[in-house]
């Protein structure tokens, strides 16, 4: 089964980096900003995917800043302005390695923003790839209070009652309450030949929507689960094997949806 990463060193004293910024900036009001942090450019509908063309290219980011670093070395992965993504040169080999020509990497080089030291290099991902294979009937869900005592379980209704998020479950033998993992299926053959991709949430009616400005004529999309980062087994027996930090790795169980919804529905 996949796993769901997250920023984060939740596995003991690893190498970090807190980052101060981009040259030139990421600023909100720059679509390239959410191609980026989302996969996708915040004014496309559902189903439409704005093309990384030479314009955009060019207002990508040279240089990371960083506030600090461990004065060991760099992570592989650092979490960069919005929610970016700057990985080492290993990991993006690696990817690169499983899936050819799928994702966009843009090197940066880094550095701390009050010395001007350099730390090294990274890629700057660009991260669209956004299937839908996940089966929103058999994932579990935290549910509003609209669902009485039956909070958790699967289902659109319920995910978007919530803003689609996921509950994390206790898998067994753990402590209770220890909520390490997820509990996500997907659709058959969605996994085949897949090793890093952000979940969706599939049907264009769940996309929340709003006026980019209150006197604007534009509207923006947003994928509920669209920062939701998911990895294969193999990637992450890898990422494991040669220690890669900077990623937290949450399993996902193979087990029913109603094995996880009595973890929380009393």
């Amino acid at each position: 089964m996949p796993f769901i990463v997250d920023f984060g060193f939740a596995h003991g004293p690893e190498l970090y980096a807190v980052s101060d910024g981009f040259e030139p900036p990421l600023t909100p009001d720059v679509e390239l900003t959410t191609m980026l942090m989302r996969g996708r450019n915040r004014f496309d509908k559902p189903g439409e995917q704005s093309p990384m063309n030479a314009a955009r290219i060019a207002e990508i980011p040279h240089t990371l800043y960083l506030k600090e670093a461990d004065k060991r070395g760099l992570p592989d992965v650092i979490c960069g302005t919005w929610n970016t993504i700057v990985v080492s040169a290993r990991l993006k080999d690696k990817l690169e390695e499983l899936e050819p020509k799928r994702h966009g990497f843009y090197p940066v080089t880094i550095k701390h923003k009050g010395t001007g030291k350099i730390y090294g290099a990274g890629h700057l991902l660009y991260l669209h790839q956004k299937p839908d294979i996940i089966d929103h009937d058999n994932i579990l869900y935290a549910g509003a209070r609209n669902f009485g005592e039956q909070r958790y379980g699967g289902g659109y209704e319920r995910a978007a009652s919530n803003d689609f998020c996921l509950r994390k479950v206790t898998s067994s033998g753990k402590q209770p309450h220890s909520n390490d993992a997820y509990l996500i299926h997907f659709k058959e053959g969605g996994l085949k030949d897949r090793h890093l991709w952000r979940g969706t949430v599939g049907k264009p009616e769940y996309f929340k929507s709003a006026p980019f400005h209150p006197d604007s004529k534009r509207t923006t999309y947003v994928d509920p689960l669209c920062q939701t980062i998911f990895i294969s087994d193999e990637l992450a027996e890898w990422i494991r094997a040669e220690k890669i930090m900077g990623w937290d790795l949450f399993p996902i169980l193979d087990k029913p949806v109603d094995w996880g919804a009595a973890q929380f529905n009393k």
